[in-house]
């Protein structure tokens, strides 16, 4: 038999990274894209004059009575600094009256309009700030001083291949805005968590490997445990559901197909697990030497919890249409508690020499 130390050791070793890899492809990922959706700063677009100042121009048969000032109303650069952090109005004053913008687009709509009658354009700093100016970011001192970083993320976000599930920053934690899958499908955020997510399911493989492994030490046995069988199942499936994430393909059979791997994934992971714990349990007397019974029973509670919430959630949704906006909150959720499992079996297992 393997050395029941070293098994020990690769078992909590799996256990947390098995904790650390898949949250971290959840979480990050929506930290990503809050932060990806929340930067909407982008180089100055208007306002700007030949010498970069707020100032007053005449309007005169030179400028053609400002309409030769097209320059005024286009990027003069794509310098991401070069902002203005209130935004600025233009006024123009025309037959000595002063209009804003929008009053004066109706007037020259007016069929008495004479454009002779524009005398100049006035720029003024108004009170409100201009949120596209990344000055007022709240990280702006960071942003200053990595420059290439926030020039990156601009063109980036301008790169027309990638997308986000939501125009703005989410918390589905709390109130459930969107799916799992809406926001790490798509491109760039499948670079991400899809790779992590592949590594997980390998986890698991392992995981489940050296529990096995350890139990069959313990107990003095060869054959394989039944908690062993389906924890491989729970990481099958959990491969195929990374696989078809993101998949376009616009098939009803295709689409039940998806939510039947990702329930056996749950089926299967939750069953391997009961079926761990109960083992345990039932051979506490054999195993007491190497696991914490204070961990054992936090690990029982939680699983007694999460078969208990399983199907008091089926059968909600069985009777109950709720809104989507519940199903996200329960998705996000669940899947981080399930996450608990593994971290808890890296503080279960203690290690002893085996001599």
């Amino acid at each position: 038999m393997n050395n029941l130390a070293n098994v020990l050791k690769r078992l909590k070793k799996f256990s947390l990274l098995l904790f650390i890899v898949p949250s971290t492809a959840i979480i990050f990922s929506l930290i990503i894209h809050n932060y990806l959706v929340s930067f909407k700063f982008y180089p100055q677009e208007y306002y700007k004059t030949d010498s970069l100042d707020l100032t007053k121009i005449n309007c005169n048969e030179t400028n053609n009575f400002c309409s030769e000032l097209k320059y005024l109303y286009k990027p003069k650069n794509n310098d991401l600094f070069d902002c203005i952090k209130n935004k600025v109005e233009i006024i123009y004053n025309y037959n000595d009256f002063d209009y804003y913008v929008d009053e004066f687009q109706i007037i020259t709509e007016n069929a008495g309009f004479n454009k002779k009658k524009l005398n100049h354009l006035k720029f003024i700093k108004s009170g409100e700030v201009n949120h596209f100016c990344i000055k007022n970011s709240t990280i702006f001192p960071f942003y200053d001083n990595f420059r290439s970083i926030a020039f990156f993320v601009y063109e980036f976000r301008k790169n027309e291949n990638f997308s986000f599930g939501t125009s703005v920053a989410v918390n589905p934690f709390f109130f459930g805005e969107t799916s799992i899958s809406n926001i790490v499908k798509r491109l760039p955020l499948a670079y991400f968590f899809k790779p992590l997510i592949y590594i997980s399911s390998f986890l698991m493989l392992f995981y489940w490997y050296y529990n096995n492994l350890a139990a069959k030490n313990i107990q003095n046995k060869n054959k394989n445990f039944y908690f062993f069988y389906f924890g491989v199942l729970s990481s099958i499936f959990l491969f195929f559901h990374v696989t078809f994430l993101g998949s376009n393909i616009e098939n009803e059979l295709f689409q039940k197909l998806r939510r039947l791997i990702i329930v056996l994934f749950i089926l299967f992971e939750i069953i391997s697990q009961v079926l761990l714990v109960v083992n345990l349990r039932k051979n506490l007397d054999k195993f007491q030497m190497y696991i914490s019974k204070k961990v054992l029973t936090l690990k029982y509670y939680l699983i007694s919890f999460m078969v208990i919430a399983t199907i008091i959630i089926l059968l909600i949704l069985s009777f109950f249409d709720l809104s989507s906006r519940f199903d996200y909150f329960l998705e996000w959720n669940y899947f981080l508690i399930l996450l608990f499992f593994y971290l808890f079996s890296f503080f279960l297992w203690k290690i002893k020499s085996n001599r």
